[in-house]
């Protein structure tokens, strides 16, 4: 059906609709969330970084040391322990 509309379109010159952009503003926000993983990569670097110091630390006091010798920024003194990489800008999203 779609063959012989575009060639009847075809013949008098209108324009052919392209059905692949069905949906697109889905594709688009998956396009969105790639671009921002991407930029903001350094969770991943983080997690590893974690890894290697959980297998290869004895005690809380060695994991930070060991943490700072790798670039790692481990700040304990609140309720949450948060993890930094340092000399890097890690913005996080603002909703407004």
């Amino acid at each position: 059906m779609k063959e012989i509309s575009d060639v009847i379109s075809k013949e008098y010159g209108c324009k052919i609709i392209d059905r692949s952009l069905k949906n697109s503003h889905k594709k688009y926000q998956v396009y969105l969330y790639q671009v921002y993983l991407a930029k903001n990569s350094y969770r991943k670097e983080i997690k590893s970084k974690i890894k290697f110091l959980l297998s290869h630390a004895s005690n809380w006091n060695d994991f930070k040391n060991k943490a700072n010798a790798l670039g790692l920024i481990v700040d304990d003194k609140g309720k949450y322990t948060t993890y930094q990489l340092s000399g890097t800008s890690q913005e996080s999203l603002e909703r407004k």
